[in-house]
């Protein structure tokens, strides 16, 4: 046997033992989403079904009518388990029927800028900060999980967990972090939602996701 064939055969042996050991690069696991640009990322499992910025554009422009999502929205995509969810999906609040992940980049207007708190970055989807000060007005389908500051390079604000039940009766758990630069200038999401029961099942992996979350920003 020539060494060229030994040397084939070692190489083989060797990509086995590490592939058994676990120890194989850690791309052929995991997802990596983000935007270079932006300096905004997140990892997920490999195999979630990938939403393109395009295809999220292009809903947003039809719910506004056809003007587009305007030069404010820098980045955005989405995942969803296995692929069951659309667009209008991932822009609505109705339950769905399987976790699905937006990351999302907006430049913030002067208006908004001036004004940014962390009770605004909490209140992103629904009004938790109102609900927590007023218990009397929050429906009884509300709990809050875990809510906490999150800081990131050039960038710090609020990851909010909470049980929420819509209209349609579809009980989700909503994980949602919320960023703004230090600057003030622009906002930096990640929303996870999953229905509830599917969430203990899947609790691990989107913790994880959400522990991912990372936001280096601009100097």
């Amino acid at each position: 046997m020539n060494r060229r064939r030994i040397a084939t055969r070692t190489a083989l042996v060797l990509v086995l033992l590490l592939s058994s050991m676990g120890l194989t690069s850690c791309a052929q696991s995991k997802i990596y989403a983000g935007s270079k640009k932006e300096s905004t990322f997140f990892t997920l499992p490999n195999g979630w079904k990938k939403i393109s910025q395009n295809a999220l554009n292009a809903k947003e422009a039809e719910a506004n009518n056809g003007s587009g999502t305007g030069t404010e929205v820098l980045w955005q995509e989405a995942y969803s388990l296995t692929g069951k969810i659309t667009p209008a999906d991932v822009f609505s609040l109705r339950g769905t029927p399987e976790p699905v992940v937006l990351g999302r980049v907006r430049v913030l207007s002067a208006d908004e800028a001036n004004s940014v708190s962390y009770n605004q970055l909490r209140d992103i989807i629904v009004p938790i900060t109102t609900w927590l000060n007023d218990p009397t007005s929050a429906p009884t389908t509300f709990a809050l999980i875990d809510d906490q500051e999150r800081v990131e390079s050039n960038a710090r604000g609020i990851r909010t967990v909470f049980n929420y039940t819509g209209k349609d009766g579809v009980a989700q758990v909503i994980d949602e972090t919320a960023l703004v630069s230090d600057d003030r200038m622009t906002i930096y999401l990640l929303i996870i939602r999953s229905p509830a029961d599917q969430y203990q099942k899947e609790k691990g992996v989107l913790d994880a996701i959400a522990a991912s979350f990372t936001v280096k920003g601009k100097p």
